[in-house]
C-alpha cells in the first residue's frame, strides 16, 4: 500500500468516526421531548435567516453557500447532541472489548444502543450474532470490573441477534433491618421479598404467585426468610389459616404455635394428617366452585372461606427416601403424593404452598412438584448443580457470601436482592400483637380450623409404632 492510499484510507476512517457523533445526535433526537424539538427548530430558523434571504434573491452564487451553510449547521447541531452519547458509547464499547468475546468469525459484539432506565440502571443493547447470553455470563466478573458497575441481568432481546445487559451503579446494602421496612407491609396478602438494586423494596402477593420454593445452604438466610414470610402473611392477610410442618419437633416455628389460626405438625405422621386435611378441604372447595357457576377461584370475603397457606420447613426431611423404617418410608411417600396434588391443583381453591429446603433435587422434592412452584427465592448455593436445580442457571452459585443475599425468580426475571432480616425478639413482639388482635376479635377466621383430632393422631401413631 502506497503512502497516498494509506492517507486516503485514514481520511475515510477519520470521517467515519466523526460522522458517528452527529449520527448519535440524530438517534438522541428521536427520543427527546417535544419542547426540545421546538427549541431546536427555533435555533435552526434563526441560524438560516441570512442565507435564506440570499437564497430568495435568486442569485446563483449563493446556492452553493446556502447548501454548505445548511449542511454545516445541521452537522454541528446534531454533533452538539451526539458528542456525549458518542463518547459514552465508545467508552462502553471498550469495556465490552476488554472481555475478549468473539464469535466463530472473529467478530466482536458491538453496542447498538445505550438506554438509561432510571437514576441507577442502564440497559445495553448489543449486536452479538453468534454470541449468546451464556458467553457473556461466563465473563460477568470481567465485565463488571470493566464497567465498574454491577450487572443485574444478561438476557436475549426480542431479536435474538441482540443481547441485553442491565447495569446498575448502586450496591445492595448488606442488611435490611425489619424495623426499617415494617411499615411498608401494608398490601393485602403480601410478604416482603427484600431490597433490589434499584433501591426499591419488593413485595409479593401470595395469591398471584401462587406457590413458593425457598432454597439455599445453611447460614445463608433461608430460615429467616421463611419465618419472615410466614409472619408477613399472618399480618397482611385478613382471613388466613396457616399450617406449618417442622420436623425438628416444631422448634423452628415454635413462636407461631400460640396463634389460634396456626397449626403446627411436628413429625411425619402429623404432617401427613395435615396434608390429608388440606387436600380434603381443597376437594370440597372445588365442589363448591362447581355449584357456583361463574366462579373459578375462591375469593375469601365473597365465599366466606379462609385463605390457606401450608409452610414446610426443611422439606428434604419430610420427603427423603433414605429412611430404613418401613412405616416412615410409607409416610414420606404419602407426603410426596399429597404435596404434588396440592401443588398442581390448590391455587384456585385459595390454598398456597411455601416450601423450604437446602437442596431442591429430585431426591428431596419430586421434579413434577418443583415444576408447580413458580416463585423461587434462592440464597447462596455451594454448587452449580444446586443453583441450576433452583433457578436453571448459576446465579445462586455466584452470589457473594453475604447472609440474606438472594436471587428472586418470579416469571422470567431474575432479581438479586437483600432480604429482610428479622430477629426472634421482633417475631415474638409481632405475634403478641396478633394474639391481642384475635383476642379482641379484630382478626378472625371465616371458618373453623381444619379438623385434625390430636387424640386420634396419637392413637394412630402408637398403633403404627411412630414415636414423637
Amino acid at each position: 500500500m502506497t503512502g497516498i492510499e494509506r492517507i486516503i484510507i485514514d481520511i475515510f476512517i477519520a470521517l467515519g468516526s466523526f460522522l458517528k457523533i452527529p449520527y448519535q445526535g440524530l438517534r438522541v433526537i428521536k427520543f427527546i421531548s417535544i419542547d426540545t424539538i421546538m427549541w431546536l427548530l427555533i435555533i435552526l430558523l434563526a441560524s438560516f435567516t441570512a442565507p435564506l434571504w440570499s437564497f430568495f434573491q435568486l442569485t446563483s452564487s449563493y446556492w452553493l453557500d446556502f447548501f454548505i451553510y445548511f449542511s454545516t449547521t445541521i452537522l454541528l447541531t446534531l454533533s452538539s447532541f451526539g458528542l456525549i452519547p458518542a463518547l459514552k458509547l465508545s467508552k462502553m464499547q471498550k469495556c465490552i472489548n476488554y472481555a475478549g468475546l468473539k464469535n466463530t468469525q472473529g467478530v466482536e459484539p458491538k453496542i447498538w444502543k445505550i438506554i438509561k432506565m432510571d437514576d441507577f440502571r442502564t440497559k445495553l443493547l448489543i449486536n452479538s450474532t453468534g454470541i449468546g447470553p451464556d458467553r457473556f455470563e461466563s465473563k460477568k466478573n470481567d465485565l463488571e470490573s470493566s464497567f465498574k458497575q454491577k450487572i443485574e441481568d444478561i438476557t436475549f432481546s426480542k431479536d435474538r441477534n441482540f443481547v441485553e445487559i442491565f447495569l446498575c451503579s448502586r450496591e445492595l446494602p448488606k442488611m435490611v433491618p425489619y424495623s426499617e421496612v415494617v411499615e411498608k407491609t401494608k398490601k393485602e396478602n403480601s410478604f416482603l421479598l427484600g431490597e433490589s438494586l434499584t433501591g426499591g423494596l419488593l413485595t409479593q402477593d401470595i395469591t398471584s404467585l401462587p406457590h413458593l420454593l425457598i432454597g439455599g445452604t445453611t447460614g445463608g438466610g433461608k430460615s429467616v426468610f421463611f419465618k419472615n414470610t410466614i409472619l408477613n402473611l399472618l399480618k397482611t392477610t385478613p382471613h388466613l389459616q396457616m399450617y406449618l410442618i417442622d420436623l425438628k419437633k416444631g422448634v423452628e416455628v415454635r413462636e407461631f404455635a400460640d396463634l389460634p389460626n396456626v397449626t403446627v405438625a411436628k413429625d411425619e405422621y402429623e404432617a401427613v394428617k395435615v396434608l390429608e386435611a388440606i387436600k380434603k378441604e381443597m376437594e370440597e372447595r372445588y365442589e363448591y366452585l362447581e355449584k357456583h357457576a361463574g366462579s373459578k377461584f375462591i375469593i375469601p370475603k365473597k365465599d366466606e372461606k379462609d385463605l390457606i397457606v401450608l409452610g414446610i420447613d426443611e422439606a428434604s426431611v419430610l420427603y427423603g427416601k433414605t429412611s430404613s423404617n418401613k412405616e416412615r418410608k410409607e409416610l414420606m411417600t404419602k407426603a410426596r403424593e399429597l404435596t404434588d396434588d396440592l401443588a398442581k391443583l390448590a391455587r384456585a381453591a385459595g390454598i398456597h404452598l411455601i416450601i423450604a429446603t437446602q437442596k431442591p433435587i429430585k431426591d428431596s422434592i419430586d421434579t413434577k412438584t418443583l415444576e408447580n412452584l413458580p416463585g423461587r427465592m434462592s440464597f447462596k448455593m455451594s454448587t452449580h448443580a444446586g443453583s441450576n436445580s433452583m433457578l436453571g442457571n448459576a446465579k445462586a452459585y455466584s452470589l457473594p457470601d453475604i447472609k440474606g443475599r438472594a436471587i428472586w425468580k418470579g416469571g422470567n426475571k431474575f432479581i438479586e436482592l437483600q432480604t429482610v432480616y428479622i430477629s426472634d425478639e421482633e417475631i415474638k413482639s409481632e405475634i403478641e400483637i396478633l394474639k391481642e388482635a384475635f383476642k379482641n376479635e379484630k382478626r378472625k377466621t371465616l371458618q373453623p380450623i381444619l379438623p385434625i383430632p390430636s387424640d386420634q393422631v396419637e392413637d394412630d401413631k402408637a398403633l403404627k409404632g411412630v414415636t414423637s
